[in-house]
């Protein structure tokens, strides 16, 4: 983190991969977070990982009664017999490092599905409910 000027800080995040990275940050500088006016938050260098790691920054960016819009949120996924054999290899390796519940929940249900559709090539996912439930578990800030 570094503060830009007396009301702006800058995050910069080079994956998602990690919850307990972004959560233990979040933490550690809660009050940072609470007292900034502006707060920038650059992903130019992140590949991605899991979403539930910018979540934990979502309360500072929202002010309250607002949540992140779910809509449209239809997707095409190939489940062709390698990626669904790839899906599953990356959980498997990334599960060695994590130890959030909610994302190694997350990691059974995507290995559920390659499973599932395994070999069918493109299936539409309806990830709405999903991510409503997520959107309404937090309350955002004041601030920035």
């Amino acid at each position: 983190m570094e503060e830009v000027d007396k009301e702006t800080l800058r995050i910069t995040l080079p994956s998602f991969v990690k919850v307990d990275g972004t959560l233990d940050f979040v933490k550690n500088y809660e009050e940072k977070l609470k007292a900034c006016t502006n707060l920038i938050i650059d992903v130019r260098n992140n590949h991605g990982g899991n979403g539930k790691s910018f979540s934990n920054l979502l309360p500072y960016i929202f002010p309250p009664d607002e949540h992140p819009s779910t809509d449209g949120e239809l997707k095409e996924l190939n489940y062709t017999d390698r990626n669904s054999e790839l899906f599953i290899q990356l959980c498997q390796q990334l599960r060695k490092n994590i130890t959030d519940e909610e994302t190694l929940k997350f990691f059974d249900s995507i290995e559920e599905e390659c499973e599932k559709y395994r070999g069918q090539g493109f299936v539409t996912m309806d990830f709405s409910d999903e991510l409503e439930a997520e959107a309404l578990k937090f309350e955002g800030t004041d601030s920035p």
